[in-house]
């Protein structure tokens, strides 16, 4: 099959080089002209998309210096975690049906950080009940993460201007990741200087509302999803220009390699259509002789 070149290396640079300058030229123009979707990655930075690891990486920590849990325990509130996503995922579903993916995703980082302040508030020990308490919240933090990251996603697809995914995606996933060494930086200076590691678990909530802040200025969910609708129109035009162009340069192509796939073609059918043309000589050469005569 035939494959059209969508775009062209710039001269003076390199596929390496050229990824970068794009990614740049991208970020630019969404902070331009896309201000949800600007102040949503803002907004990343200091949510746990970090990686959840993160989040449970001071959890693990915490878990096993503070309330002393031993590993047979600290896995069963992982599992705890792990089995609350799926009714955290529903509610996010219906959710973002309700209230739109923005308002959702808004709500789980209020729930996230309401838990965590509750767990460093009232895990005061390594007792048995606050162990018991622990087993409790790690339920609720799996609601939380099983709701608030289908929510980012959905509100992330919602907001990228159509025909950019890939590489919005990208930026997305970078805004994510730069700051996620950030509250395990704090959360062990806090430690390391003596302060108790419920205070520093209690940064994370910090963080989360510092993220909910920053998706005030994305505005309405309405106005940002209008923002990028006509980019949809545009996408959809430039999709059947490109097809378009593909079929028309393509099309003597594929129609040479018809020809020659049916001539070189093996097959029973290859066969048949042979023999056809054979037939078909042959009765136009009989007409002719005839009509001579």
């Amino acid at each position: 099959g035939q494959y059209r070149q969508l775009r062209v290396v710039p001269p003076g640079q390199n596929l390496f080089t050229t990824g970068f300058r794009q990614l740049a030229s991208t970020a630019k123009v969404v902070f331009r002209d896309y201000r949800a979707l600007k102040w949503f990655m803002i907004a990343l930075l200091f949510s746990p998309e970090a990686g959840a690891g993160v989040v449970l990486a001071i959890a693990v920590t915490f878990l096993t210096f503070f309330v002393d849990m031993s590993v047979k325990e600290i896995s069963v509130v992982s599992l705890a975690m792990l089995f609350c996503n799926i009714p955290g995922a529903m509610i996010s579903k219906k959710m973002c049906q309700l209230i739109n993916p923005l308002n959702s995703f808004r709500c789980a980082e209020i729930m996230f950080a309401i838990v965590n302040g509750l767990i460093a508030g009232t895990v005061t020990g390594s007792t048995a009940r606050d162990k018991n308490l622990v087993y409790f919240y790690a339920g609720l933090v799996g609601v939380a993460f099983g709701w608030m990251f289908p929510s980012q996603r959905t509100l992330a697809v919602a907001l990228i201007p159509k025909g950019q995914e890939t590489e919005i995606m990208g930026l997305i996933s970078f805004f994510g990741q730069i700051v996620g060494w950030l509250p395990v930086f704090v959360f062990t200076a806090m430690n390391e200087n003596g302060v108790s590691m419920r205070w520093g678990l209690a940064t994370i909530s910090f963080f989360l509302m510092i993220s909910f802040f920053f998706t005030l200025f994305c505005g309405s969910f309405e106005d940002a999803v209008a923002s990028v609708a006509h980019t949809s129109d545009e996408y959809l035009d430039e999709y059947k220009r490109r097809q378009s162009g593909i079929e028309k340069d393509g099309s003597f192509a594929d129609e040479e390699a018809a020809k020659t796939a049916a001539a070189q073609d093996p097959s029973p059918n290859g066969e048949v259509d042979k023999a056809r043309e054979t037939e078909n000589t042959e009765d136009k050469s009989f007409t002719e002789v005839k009509s001579f005569m």
